[in-house]
């Protein structure tokens, strides 16, 4: 049996809609503690990419809004 996880099926639906509009990003996906549960690193994104998802959603978490 194949189990999905809500928060790894939240980032790949993240990249391939972005991908799909013509954006290459990467994704962070924080828990309510702020701590990182899962972070994708898209293609054809730079370095500093998977730094910044981090902290636009710790900073969303944390400030209870959506990003």
């Amino acid at each position: 049996m194949k189990r999905s996880f809500p928060a790894v099926v939240n980032a790949q639906t993240t990249i391939e809609t972005c991908k799909a509009n013509g954006y290459a990003v990467s994704v962070t996906v924080v828990g309510r503690n702020g701590e990182i549960i899962v972070q994708v690193r898209g293609d054809n994104t730079g370095p500093h990419t998977v730094e910044n998802t981090m902290c636009k959603a710790y900073t969303a978490r944390t400030l209870r809004s959506p990003s």
